[in-house]
């Protein structure tokens, strides 16, 4: 029996099951994909996310402008994006939370909340993914209740004639927050698009998952799971049965399609995040806000 299932194991997923293996809740971690193999073959040409297994093409993206093409594959693998990602992880500025009139128009659409709220979330994020980075060159940085965890690694001496030079054009040049264990990296040529074959890149699947296991996260790859309807009536046989209270948790934020197929399939049975029937609210749209009853107790 678990307290939780975490569908995904990406960004979201991850942060999810930190919650709540930290309060003491059985999880299950389901994956559509594998975990990725590290060690030299990661160096190879074909180690490339697009010609690898994790690249899913049949969870595509619409690409309607630029790209190489029209449909742009989805990441399967334990980890998500953050496996091939370039590592960069900038936070939103508080202005990107009080909307673009532009984009908006009259929709009504608004975030419910502001930076100043989520500030501190960003900070945890940044510790659990041992960001490193120095914002102080840079002129939209939000604001921050502490630095980055770590500092960054020293430019090399081509980017310091790079900053000198942009600086003498009153320009603002300042390092980007990189998610890299700089003790570890060996500056080689295979970062973005490419799993780190010696686990210097944060990565999600590196720097949490594992850790998690530990502590003991159950992780089950290769799934495509969904959500059945089950009757009121009893169990089979007739007899009576006990309500299933297991949480679900999308861990679709980052880098999946949200609402993931598996909680729509559950809307559309009439079940919730909290294993009701009825026609109460999709559980696509509560499955994130059962994690803080865990948090809060």
């Amino acid at each position: 029996m678990w307290d939780a299932v975490v569908i995904g194991s990406g960004f979201g997923g991850a942060m999810a099951a930190h919650r709540l293996i930290a309060a003491g809740a059985r999880v299950l971690m389901l994956e559509r994909g594998d975990w990725v193999p590290r060690g030299e073959q990661a160096w190879l040409p074909g180690a490339s996310l697009e010609l690898t297994p994790a690249y899913a093409k049949d969870i595509p993206y619409r690409c309607e402008a630029g790209g190489h093409g029209k449909l742009i594959g989805g990441y399967a693998c334990v980890g998500g994006p953050s496996v091939y990602y370039g590592c960069v992880a900038f936070r939103f500025r508080e202005r990107d939370f009080t909307g673009d009139r532009d984009v908006v128009g009259a929709s009504g659409a608004a975030w419910p909340y502001r930076y100043d709220e989520l500030e501190p979330y960003y900070g945890e994020a940044e510790r659990l993914l041992r960001i490193a980075g120095d914002d102080a060159g840079d002129p939209t940085a939000p604001r921050r209740a502490a630095p980055y965890p770590f500092p960054p690694a020293p430019l090399a001496h081509v980017s310091e004639r790079v900053v000198d030079s942009a600086v003498d054009l009153g320009l603002s040049p300042f390092h980007l927050p990189l998610a890299i264990d700089h003790g570890r990296c060996i500056a080689c040529r295979t970062c973005d698009t490419y799993a780190c074959a010696i686990e210097a890149k944060n990565d999600v699947a590196t720097t949490m998952i594992r850790p998690l296991v530990a502590r003991g996260c159950q992780t089950s790859q290769r799934q495509r799971s969904g959500i059945e309807k089950r009757g009121q009536g009893g169990a089979e046989g007739g007899g009576p049965h006990r309500k299933a209270q297991t949480h679900l948790s999308s861990g679709a934020t980052w880098g999946g399609i949200p609402p993931p197929r598996q909680l729509q399939r559950g809307a559309s049975a009439g079940r919730t995040a909290g294993g009701q029937s009825g026609n109460e609210e999709p559980c696509r749209n509560r499955a994130m806000v059962r994690i803080s009853d865990w948090h809060d107790g």
